[in-house]
């Protein structure tokens, strides 16, 4: 058995997130149904991120394990013959044995908000159109504050899953606006279900005062009294890379 290591793009607007779920149209779904086209037999597709409904991948990663001896070049483009408009194979490479998609250094997202009167109706799937007022110094020093090993237990609270460790690594939290263009690009070890939207809500609560900048830990730390921040929405959110060596940080993004 070969081990195959896929990066996938997609759309994630017409998905309902990436794992399989019978009779709803989900991105593992559309590749396991082009992988059986193409190659018929294959096992242990994983992918490093279970991405949830509206969210979208320039950087997914996949592995999966098949006897099939088609080289890396035939595998990619039989299966973009296969998939769907809205994903893309964007790079094929073999694997050593034991490798894992799951097991990897971490994860890079990238969050974009459009800041103006009126939405990009040519954009309007990537980001969300957000026309309050935001104070950028107050942001910035708040993302100062959400890197290192962070006790999460008060972003738990807006997940619904109880029993996830809240203990994560953040590397970095960057904020670039250009415009009416705001991208929060995060880079951690892991991530709990829902966090890196909650942490962009943490991030505007600041900028719209609603919570001080230095308060950003107590409010993860689930400290800080009353929730005032709002879980952003999906589709502003892209897994932009997993990495396989240890990322260094800002250098990354």
């Amino acid at each position: 058995m070969h081990t195959i290591h896929l990066t996938i793009a997609y759309d994630g607007t017409e998905f309902h997130g990436w794992q399989h779920q019978p009779g709803t149209r989900t991105v593992e779904g559309v590749l396991r149904e082009a992988l059986d086209t193409l190659l018929g037999a294959y096992d242990d597709l994983t992918a490093a991120s279970r991405t949830d409904a509206g969210v979208h991948a320039r950087g997914q990663s996949v592995h999966f394990r098949t006897g099939c001896n088609l080289d890396c070049s035939h595998i990619a483009r039989g299966l973009n013959r296969y998939l769907p408009p809205d994903v893309a194979v964007t790079a094929c490479a073999g694997a050593p044995p034991g490798f894992s998609a799951r097991h990897n250094f971490g994860k890079h997202y990238r969050y974009e908000l459009w800041l103006a009167e009126y939405d990009d109706p040519l954009t309007r799937r990537y980001h969300w159109w957000y026309h309050y007022p935001l104070d950028f110094d107050a942001m910035r020093a708040a993302a100062a504050l959400m890197t290192g090993t962070l006790d999460m237990r008060g972003l738990q609270m807006v997940s619904g899953k109880q029993h996830e460790e809240t203990t994560r690594t953040i590397r970095a939290v960057t904020l670039t606006h250009d415009g009416p263009r705001l991208a929060i690009d995060i880079v951690g070890k892991s991530f709990m279900y829902k966090q890196v939207r909650a942490m962009v809500g943490v991030l505007l609560a600041a900028g719209r005062r609603r919570i001080p900048a230095d308060s950003v830990r107590d409010v993860f730390a689930g400290a800080a009294g009353p929730r005032r921040f709002d879980v952003a929405p999906p589709h502003g959110l892209t897994l932009m890379h997993v990495f396989f060596a240890p990322p260094a940080s800002r250098d990354t993004l």
